[in-house]
């Protein structure tokens, strides 16, 4: 057998158990012990029902929640993002504004050195 919860089958099992020892030694007949135990069993699932409804909104209202708090960060973040790529095209139009004012091409990159020292920047070749 696959015990998932080892903690409730003992409550459950304690609880059968305590139940047939209490009907056994009780003062009271039978059928008096099995109304008491009825009304004991009723009340038991009246306040497990009312706690789980209790933890139902509970979640619920979480939920709720976290949905909420989930929309406004996903917004924050799609405009932070927004704002960032208008702030990296600012800056890529300030670069190239002032690499024109300095007469040099903005897309121009510095020539690499390679092993016998050459240049290895193809498009700038002098022949």
């Amino acid at each position: 057998m696959n015990n998932r919860h080892p903690l409730a089958t003992g409550l459950l099992a304690g609880m059968a158990v305590g139940a047939g020892v209490g009907m056994l030694l009780a003062p009271r007949r039978g059928s008096e012990t099995r109304t008491m135990l009825r009304g004991h069993a009723n009340r038991y699932k009246d306040g497990m029902s009312k706690g789980y409804k209790r933890a139902s909104s509970s979640v619920n209202d979480w939920a709720h929640r976290g949905q909420g708090v989930y929309k406004n960060t996903r917004d924050k973040v799609a405009q932070g993002a927004k704002e960032t790529g208008r702030y990296m095209r600012e800056v890529a139009d300030a670069v190239t504004r002032k690499s024109r004012r300095l007469g040099e091409s903005p897309m121009r990159r510095p020539a690499m050195a390679t092993a016998t020292g050459q240049s290895h920047d193809t498009r700038h070749k002098s022949f």
